[in-house]
């Protein structure tokens, strides 16, 4: 007898195997993803059931930690609700096929909008066009614009990157800007004008973030050698095309004190809507009985001018599939924290500072 569990093993396979095939040299491949509403009362999740492979979508109830499946996914589907809260765009299958799919919030129902563009994604401000990635086989990749109003294409343009790991729509206008990775390495790009133009040239961007009040761009760069600089703050000013860097110091004493007390990595960085704050994950190595290690996440938040820094939490990476993922809500009050311990995930959701922590929900 074939059981509804069964069911949801296959398509989860199926998902699995053309995410492999479709998107594997596009998206940033992360296991775990995240979004808060635009109202902070729910949050969208990947969610992966103890003991079955795959990813569920679903939203979660912030204040009952209820839980409603809305589709399935792929592990980098980059789910994101839209700006009015009113709809979500995520990675799905529809028949044999990954597609971009609308989920109607008010509805409670999916639709496909294309099967030739996926994650990740990035929403105009009216909620009526998004922005995602294709592949061609000739060009490469090209960032797709979609209007959802007319139900089509209304650019391509050609981009100079093997990878796409985040996107965000530049304000009053029909630009992207992306973070991208090429053989030089990670670094922030822009399509304006249907013309594409790189904007940082280290190689090094962790993270990029918009921040609507400001009209800039906030990235963060990693560092060469966390012993004595954790992480460096860049802002492009959309106005003024300028770069200026950000006062963050090379030390945090919450993080990186001295030299023997330093992080070995820093795994992520999120940086807050209002570009205030961060919420950092760094890595560290636990040292046992003998030669035996383990490796660490401990997740901080800290003011972007590295004051005030808190730790949040604490898991044992002793395997490639523990890690962290944070979000921040749209105005900047909650963080929330997705992360995964063995076959166990947890969510949560802090204060800005890091205060006032409690577990929304945690899978079976």
């Amino acid at each position: 007898m074939v059981t509804p569990g069964m069911r949801r093993n296959w398509r989860s396979a199926a998902l699995a195997a053309l995410a492999g095939i479709m998107w594997a040299f596009s998206v940033d491949a992360r296991a775990m993803s995240a979004d808060i509403s635009p109202d902070g009362k729910q949050i969208l999740a990947t969610w992966s059931p103890r003991g079955e492979s795959g990813r569920d979508l679903v939203i979660v109830d912030v204040a009952s930690g209820s839980i409603r499946v809305i589709g399935s996914t792929t592990d980098s589907g980059g789910a994101l609700w839209s700006p009015d809260g009113n709809w979500i765009v995520y990675q799905g299958a529809d028949g044999g096929d990954l597609a971009t799919r609308i989920y109607d919030v008010r509805q409670g129902s999916s639709r496909t909008v294309s099967r030739q563009f996926g994650p990740p994604y990035a929403w105009r401000e009216d909620s009526r066009r998004l922005a995602g990635v294709a592949h061609d086989e000739d060009v490469g990749l090209q960032v797709v614009f979609y209007n959802l109003s007319e139900r089509g294409e209304s650019l391509r343009t050609n981009i100079p990157v093997r990878q796409v790991r985040s996107m965000a729509w530049i304000p009053n206008t029909d630009d992207v800007a992306y973070l991208g990775t090429s053989d030089s390495g990670t670094d922030v790009y822009t399509v304006e004008g249907g013309e594409g133009r790189r904007i940082s040239t280290s190689g090094d961007v962790l993270m990029l973030r918009l921040v609507r009040s400001r009209n800039e761009l906030v990235w963060a760069r990693s560092s060469k050698n966390t012993r004595y600089i954790l992480l460096s703050l860049y802002a492009y000013d959309l106005k003024t095309r300028s770069v200026r860097r950000m006062g963050f110091p090379e030390r945090v004493a919450e993080i990186n004190p001295a030299p023997a007390r330093s992080p070995v990595a820093v795994d992520d960085v999120v940086i807050s809507p209002l570009g205030d704050r961060l919420a950092v994950v760094v890595a560290d190595v636990k040292r046992g009985p003998g030669a035996a290690t383990t490796r660490m996440q401990r997740l901080f938040t800290v003011r972007s001018n590295g004051s005030s820094a808190r730790l949040v939490r604490t898991i044992p990476q002793a395997g490639p599939t523990n890690a962290m993922a944070s979000i921040w809500s749209r105005d900047g009050r909650q963080l929330g924290v997705l992360h995964r311990e063995g076959s166990r995930l947890t969510l949560a959701v802090f204060g800005a500072d890091g205060s006032g922590g409690r577990v929304v929900a945690r899978s079976e």
